[in-house]
């Protein structure tokens, strides 16, 4: 999702993609874009709209190659909490 941010929707490199669908991880943990924006040296984009659109695609990409996620958001700690809660319900799940 980097790549097309940076680059452009469908801009990607082939291998790019092809690693990332490679790459399977037994739960990703997707951060909602719902915290303000903090300019912390490293972050380049401080207008929602482009939070929401890496956010949805991110969401479409999970969908699409099939993987599970668990969408974290409101209140710090309350992501702390809940983003602990799913790791270790997925840790303790049969595989």
């Amino acid at each position: 999702m980097w790549a097309e941010l940076y680059l452009g929707e469908g801009r990607a490199p082939a291998r790019l993609v092809e690693a990332a669908r490679a790459d399977l991880y037994a739960h990703t943990l997707l951060l909602a874009p719902d915290l303000p924006w903090v300019p912390d040296g490293t972050r380049d984009r401080p207008d929602l709209a482009t939070h929401e659109w890496f956010f949805e695609r991110l969401k479409y990409w999970l969908t699409t190659v099939g993987r599970p996620y668990e969408v974290i958001s409101g209140a710090p700690a309350d992501r702390e909490a809940y983003a602990v809660a799913v790791v270790e319900r997925v840790l303790s799940s049969p595989r």
